[in-house]
């Protein structure tokens, strides 16, 4: 509650002439105090209502009460300006202190109400981004794994022993054919001859690209493919590291676009999760309708083998095809890696104290320095007030105590420096 007196003037300087005037008929508070017993006793005294012993003895006793009242209301009208001043600065102190206050609760509720949700929106996410990967990404790349065990079983102890059984059958028949070849059957020698002489000349060759084929893809895999993989791994792994050991609270914004960001990734770990099924269905018919054609074209004559060799020539491509896919891959997975890089170096331009000046968060930054800055200068002029104030009371009070000089630099000169200095940081 603040009450304001209108057209009233306190002095704060102690006035005798306040006090008396050094006359019967002086105008001050001890003076008219003293005119107005005489009037009453005089009146008593000529009522005869009281003697002149009592006359005396009142008035003796007025007197020094008289002067004790004038005095005690005369400093008390001294120290009135000093003591409304010092409730103006307590008043001033204890708003200052509620609007601390409250700027701490509303601190409190941010960090309540956006952050905190922000940061377990983010950890939940990728929980389910784990759980997903667990749920249907492992799960079917184990089962790709187990149908390529189940077909490499099936090569061996089926297509193998076929193979096998073919290659006898053909040594007993060229066998015979040496011990009880007839005259009439040059030509048909000739003819196997020719064949072996293709089978050394075509298949044999065709064999051995296709295995240096798939040599080459392993070490490409384990060359490249591998080492990117492990990289990806290695910067989520620093990513999630960096996001649970430096998050600050004015990364709320940033926490959602995360929280959106793993969104996109479980979309691409369920498109992936359907490719993984649709090779998962190609190596089980396979297994159930292409491999056991296969044996049954094991023992063939000439035809089955030129079929086998364009059949290997069709692997060679498609290990190409594979290797050109891996390069695809490997390219992806780059992408991804520098996605992450960049991501990074976002969230490092975040935390750190000097970031590219032209990036948001340099920015920020700049503007939360010169916040400071305003802040540090607004408590210096808060502080000069303060105690110019104080000097003002005390020049009021006695200018002899607060004079203008080079110490408390407030001559004209002085008070000319500081109004230049503040126009010339004022923006046209």
């Amino acid at each position: 509650m603040t009450v304001t007196i209108e057209n009233t003037a306190v002095d704060t300087t102690l006035n005798i002439a306040e006090l008396t005037t050094g006359s019967l008929t002086g105008t001050g508070v001890f003076d008219v105090l003293l005119q107005t017993l005489r009037l009453h006793l005089d009146r008593e005294f000529t009522s005869g209502r009281i003697t002149g012993t009592a006359y005396a003895t009142v008035y003796s006793q007025a007197l020094t009460s008289f002067l004790q009242q004038a005095t005690a209301y005369c400093l008390s009208k001294a120290k009135l300006a000093l003591e409304l001043k010092q409730m103006q600065e307590v008043i001033e102190l204890t708003q200052l202190q509620q609007t601390k206050l409250i700027a701490d609760t509303r601190q409190t509720d941010y960090i309540t109400d956006s952050q905190l949700p922000a940061e377990t929106a983010l950890k939940a996410k990728e929980l389910d981004v784990r759980a997903y990967e667990l749920t249907n990404i492992k799960p079917q790349e184990l089962a790709l794994v187990t149908q390529q065990v189940a077909t490499q079983q099936y090569t061996v102890a089926t297509r193998m022993p076929a193979e096998v059984a073919g290659i006898q059958a053909e040594t007993s028949l060229k066998a015979y054919e040496l011990s009880n070849v007839q005259p009439a059957q040059v030509a048909q020698v000739t003819a196997q001859t020719a064949q072996v002489t293709y089978t050394t000349a075509n298949l044999i060759p065709a064999q051995v690209a296709s295995t240096t084929a798939q040599t080459s893809q392993v070490t490409y895999t384990v060359a490249n493919l591998l080492p990117s993989q492990l990289a990806q791994t290695t910067a989520q792994t620093a990513l999630l590291t960096y996001d649970l050991g430096t998050v600050k609270p004015a990364e709320v914004t940033n926490l959602t676009k995360q929280g959106t960001l793993l969104d996109s990734q479980k979309t691409v770990a369920d498109k992936q999760a359907l490719s993984t099924e649709a090779e998962t269905a190609q190596t089980v018919y396979k297994t159930t309708y292409s491999l056991p054609e296969e044996v049954k074209v094991v023992g063939f004559t000439q035809d089955r083998i030129l079929a086998e060799v364009n059949k290997i020539s069709n692997d060679t491509v498609a290990s190409i095809k594979q290797g050109r896919l891996i390069d695809a891959q490997t390219a992806n997975t780059t992408a991804q890696t520098e996605l992450y890089a960049q991501k990074k170096v976002t969230e490092l331009a975040q935390t750190t104290t000097t970031p590219a000046a032209n990036s948001v968060m340099g920015v920020q930054n700049a503007l939360m320095v010169k916040q400071t800055e305003n802040y540090e200068r607004d408590a210096e002029q808060k502080a000069a007030k303060i105690m110019i104030d104080t000097w003002n009371v005390r020049r009021n009070a006695d200018t002899a105590q607060a004079p203008t000089n080079l110490a408390n630099r407030l001559r004209e000169e002085d008070i000319g420096i500081a109004v230049a200095a503040l126009l010339s940081g004022l923006t046209p």
